[in-house]
């Protein structure tokens, strides 16, 4: 098999051995290998020529496009580090993440230009903005900025513990922490892709998650290696999706379950062609069984659930498509699998540990933790969280977990409380610190009830102070104006008090009990 030193080597190996096939497809441009790797090229060479350097951070702000696609190769071909930007987030949560990042440049979409104006004034290390369609009052557009340069930029040496991406994953503190991944990292995960999936030059792949987001990112690397091809769609609608699989023979896309649940739900589902898919690859929160029966009879192709994380870069375990092949008749534990999120993947050590970092006997509930070459390099500028995480020579994931006696891991809950809501992360202590900063909030807890849709929704309880009155809409808007929409609470409970322990603590999980009650397990 062969194995890259860097990220970038896939590119040109792609453009060298099938220079003429599809790469890139968008609602704007369709270009082979060829033109991908030009324009890699002049975009590499223009970010050189305003100064970018090895190490220098460049964040990007756009929904899917194939300008992140390109850039996803141009950065780290003059050895930049690039830092996606959820666009879903408020802009001071913007700010804090370029400023944290010390970003020299960001790049964005004109669909984000209020949002950069709100900001760009107290950016104080970012030197370029740059516009990644037509230029505004304030910022030149990146076609100005490449039709500037010249030429390609001058190779590097081939540096593997250099670092590629800093994606930023919010702690428990509520301030996001940037995950550092290395070439090594993602060329160790882009080999595991290949061995659990076995993407081919054939593939056609569906970009519908978000670029910002380690698993699309992940997919993108995985079908560069296969030299594959790649539809981005700007972002999910059911009908858009189905169109694009239908009329570009897309074999491959990464769903999260409740992407999977709207296809499901949409009433022309069996009106379109999708004969040509052949692999959904799910993962980001698990998926109800009966909604995942519904997939594999309706939908034409096979599935594949991935678990990770963005420190992990970010496969961990796999639950392969013969795990997916269920009958009414199968043995208990092969229907039990599909519960799991599969096995330990290709090159990958995972194991369980109990809170003395000792390994569990199966069946018993401990913190998943991970080793390999697949992890990252550590937090950015945060050497505590850093060895906090990564004690011992493990990662420690954060989620709770018991192995069956054939090695299939399955998550029964959160050790940090984390909230997964439509395949995104939310921490509670980030929501409730905005809900503390309401006149009428005296008590706080932000807790994860289940979603049909979401398969996790955000709930806040709270305790007004006396003579204080407040709606649960109020409190809603007013979380929605400083934090993206999707951390806001779909609900709000109000009480007189909030359980604690001696020490202070809220009790959350007894918070959680009577909305989870009915539930085999604390995730949904």
């Amino acid at each position: 098999m062969y194995e890259p030193t860097v990220i970038d080597e896939l590119l040109d190996r792609a453009v060298r051995e099938r220079p003429e096939d599809v790469a890139v497809v968008s609602d704007r441009v369709r270009w082979t290998y060829r033109q991908l790797g030009d324009r890699v090229a002049r975009i590499g060479a223009a970010l050189r020529g305003i100064g970018v350097r090895v190490g220098d951070r460049v964040a990007i702000l756009d929904k899917n496009s194939e300008h992140y696609l390109a850039l996803y190769f141009a950065l780290p071909k003059i050895g930049a580090i690039a830092v996606p930007l959820n666009y879903r987030l408020a802009p001071p949560e913007l700010e804090f993440i370029v400023d944290d990042a010390s970003a020299l440049v960001l790049l964005f979409s004109k669909e984000y230009e209020a949002a950069v104006d709100q900001i760009r004034g107290a950016l104080t290390k970012t030197e370029h903005l740059i516009c990644l369609e037509e230029p505004v009052s304030w910022a030149r557009s990146l076609d100005d900025v490449v039709g500037d340069a010249h030429g390609s930029p001058s190779p590097l040496d081939a540096d593997p513990e250099r670092i590629l991406l800093q994606m930023y994953t919010s702690g428990t503190t509520g301030r996001p922490k940037g995950a550092m991944l290395t070439h090594k990292n993602l060329v160790s995960n882009t080999l595991t892709a290949m061995h659990e999936r076995d993407y081919t030059a054939k593939d056609i792949y569906l970009h519908v998650a978000p670029l910002y987001h380690i698993a699309d990112c992940e997919l993108f690397y995985g079908m560069s290696y296969a030299m594959g091809g790649n539809v981005v769609l700007r972002e999910f609608r059911p009908e858009a999706v189905l169109r694009a699989i239908a009329e570009e023979r897309v074999s491959v896309a990464f769903l999260v379950p409740a992407m999977i649940n709207a296809l499901l739900e949409h009433p022309g589902l069996e009106s379109y062609d999708l004969s040509s898919l052949r692999l959904i690859v799910y993962g980001g929160s698990a998926i109800p069984e009966d909604r995942l029966r519904a997939a594999l009879s309706r939908l034409p192709c096979q599935l594949s659930q991935g678990y990770g994380l963005t420190e992990t870069s970010p496969i961990l375990c796999v639950l392969p498509t013969d795990d997916h092949v269920l009958q009414r008749s199968d043995a208990p534990e092969r229907i039990r699998r599909i519960q799991s999120c599969g096995r330990p993947a290709w090159g990958v050590e995972v194991k369980v540990f109990d809170e003395n970092d000792v390994e569990c006997e199966d069946e018993v509930v401990g913190e998943i933790v991970a080793r390999g070459d697949n992890i990252m390099k550590g937090y950015y500028n945060r050497p505590d969280a850093t060895e906090e995480a990564m004690r011992g020579g493990w990662f420690h994931t954060g989620d709770m977990a018991f192995r069956d006696a054939d090695g299939y891991i399955y998550i029964v809950d959160r050790k940090k409380d984390m909230i997964v809501s439509g395949g995104e992360n939310i921490y509670p202590r980030e929501v409730e610190e905005v809900l503390f900063k309401h006149p009428a909030v005296l008590d706080a807890a932000v807790i994860g009830v289940p979603s049909e849709k979401w398969g996790e929704e955000v709930k806040a309880v709270v305790a007004l102070r006396d003579g204080k009155n407040a709606s649960g809409q109020e409190l809603i808007e007013h979380c929605r104006s400083q934090l993206a929409h999707y951390k806001a609470p779909k609900s709000v409970d109000l009480v007189d008090t909030l359980p604690r322990n001696p020490s202070g603590k809220v009790l959350k999980r007894e918070l959680r009990e009577g909305y989870w009650k009915d539930k085999g397990r604390r995730v949904n």
